[in-house]
């Protein structure tokens, strides 16, 4: 599941940028939806980072899963707000 967050932050992140010079050329005039999306990929960025640090650590035997029951909402959040407004922001 990290794995596929990564790859979801990865996607994400070229696909804005893509629809960004695909539909308009440059970032100058995109809508508010569009910057409340990136606000959110910023904070799902090292929310997902932090995630894999805590998993790893919890492979090592250290016991930091606590943080996970706060880093796995925000994450979570942050993805399916981004998501849903990315499809505001391009429509």
């Amino acid at each position: 599941m990290v794995r596929f967050s990564a790859v979801g932050l990865v996607i994400m992140l070229a696909t804005g940028f893509a629809l960004v010079f695909l539909k308009d050329q440059s970032f100058a005039g995109l809508p508010l939806m569009f910057w409340i999306k990136m606000f959110l990929v910023t904070t799902l960025t090292p929310a997902s980072i932090a995630v894999h640090l805590t998993h790893a650590k919890i492979r090592a035997g250290d016991v930091a899963a606590s943080r996970l029951a706060i880093l796995g909402p925000i994450s979570g959040m942050s993805s399916m707000l981004a998501v849903s407004l990315a499809v505001f922001a391009f429509h």
